[in-house]
């Protein structure tokens, strides 16, 4: 009983009370989200926001490395990792106009501007513009280029969108330690439009793969064993790391966990 009102207190004080709401100190720095922002309740369940990916990619990515924040929404894994790690530098994209206000917002009062960089524009395999579906704010985290279905009704509107590859060659080719893709059946347009990058970096990579975005984008759950195979990656189920080897295991996988990691193989 105690947690329940616990929760529910807690539930008014970001949600409801003026003043108050629509904030959170997270990690130190001042986080700032749309009314009912679902990312938000899971910070208040669990405190830290996808905390088993937050320390492996704290755990990739050295002191004064490079992180790329691939669909980084109200930017929680960024700040996590800019707290966690020091130097560290991070780079986040965010094309959502549900989205970037407000991580545009927390940045601007953020501790660690001189090593964070944010970018309100879609990542994929071309330079240029694209048609881009957002729905109501609070479900932001799925907004996506493809109509996914997994969160209702959506608008069209068109936003920018590079390649990594040109992004990173226009900061000087740094070598860049950890990438994080959370986009919504995208996944593997982004992995095309990075190819320099990644064979030059040689980064761990965590993704999002689920069967929901696969169909929607028409994309098959092979396309990932395919890139890992010709890119000399290997792919493990996330979090438990299980080793990923073959078409069955991996629809198998598939059932349990949408959440992945390519780690380079040594060549």
């Amino acid at each position: 009983m105690f947690a329940v009102i616990r929760n529910r207190l807690r539930e008014f004080k970001y949600f409801g009370c003026p003043g108050l709401r629509g904030k959170i100190n997270y990690f130190g720095t001042r986080v700032y989200f749309p009314k009912r922002c679902h990312l938000i309740e899971r910070v208040l369940e669990d405190v830290v926001f996808e905390v088993d990916l937050v320390n492996l990619i704290v755990k990739f990515t050295p002191p004064g490395g490079v992180f790329f924040d691939v669909g980084s929404n109200i930017g929680l894994i960024s700040i996590a990792v800019l707290a966690s790690r020091n130097n560290a530098n991070v780079y986040s994209f965010e094309p959502s106009e549900n989205s970037y206000p407000f991580l545009q917002k927390s940045h601007a009062e953020s501790a660690y501007k001189s090593q964070w960089k944010i970018e309100q524009a879609a990542v994929g395999d071309r330079n240029g513009e694209i048609e881009f579906r957002v729905h109501a704010p609070e479900l932001g985290a799925f907004d996506s280029v493809h109509a996914t279905q997994r969160a209702g009704g959506s608008k069209i509107v068109t936003v920018p969108i590079m390649t990594l590859d040109s992004y990173w060659s226009g900061l000087g080719e740094p070598k860049v330690s950890c990438i994080k893709i959370d986009v919504e059946g995208f996944e593997i347009n982004v992995l095309a439009g990075s190819i320099k990058l990644i064979q030059n970096s040689r980064p761990a990579i965590f993704l999002e793969w689920n069967t929901p975005n696969l169909k929607a984008a028409n994309v098959s759950v092979g396309r990932l064993l395919d890139f890992c195979q010709s890119n000399h990656y290997l792919l493990l189920a996330f979090p438990d790391l299980l080793s990923v080897k073959t078409l069955d295991e991996m629809v198998f996988r598939m059932k349990f966990t949408e959440n992945f990691l390519l780690f380079p193989k040594q060549i």
